[in-house]
């Protein structure tokens, strides 16, 4: 492990600090700058659509644990993907949009990963299972 000093602790105290880092360290500089934009202009419109009164858009966070909702984003997942497909993205970013349903899948993984999986094998349910297995959600999220 090297040491690398670290800017809060030396701004927050006055003094030198040194912390251990490693290889294990996550290098947050390397994910493509035009990512993080169109996600947070992705971000920034569904807060300025659902969520214009107030400073931090609560929407999608209340979705996180929304069997319907986290459903309706993995539908229009596949639906960007699509549109992509067929046109670029002629109509909308639909990479941006794509990016975006994998960042909120992602957290609902990290916070809720027993409902992402029930969510998941519901989708390979049909018919009459599939409605008993709605239903089940629905009684569960009551």
């Amino acid at each position: 492990m090297r040491e690398v000093e670290t800017e809060d602790r030396r701004e927050a105290t006055g003094k030198s600090s040194k912390a251990l880092s490693s290889r294990r360290a996550l290098f947050f500089h390397d994910i493509p700058p035009e990512l993080l934009r169109r996600i947070a202009r992705r971000y920034t419109g569904g807060h300025v659509k659902y969520s214009p009164d107030i400073t931090q858009n609560l929407n999608w966070r209340e979705g996180l644990s929304d069997p319907h909702y986290i459903m309706d984003r993995l539908n229009h997942l596949f639906e960007h993907a699509v549109n992509f497909l067929d046109d670029g993205n002629d109509q909308d970013d639909n990479l941006a949009a794509i990016a975006w349903c994998c960042g909120f899948l992602m957290e609902v993984e990290r916070v809720n990963p027993k409902l992402l999986r029930q969510i998941i094998k519901q989708s390979h349910r049909h018919g009459e299972g599939a409605t008993k297995f709605k239903k089940y959600l629905e009684k569960k999220q009551k």
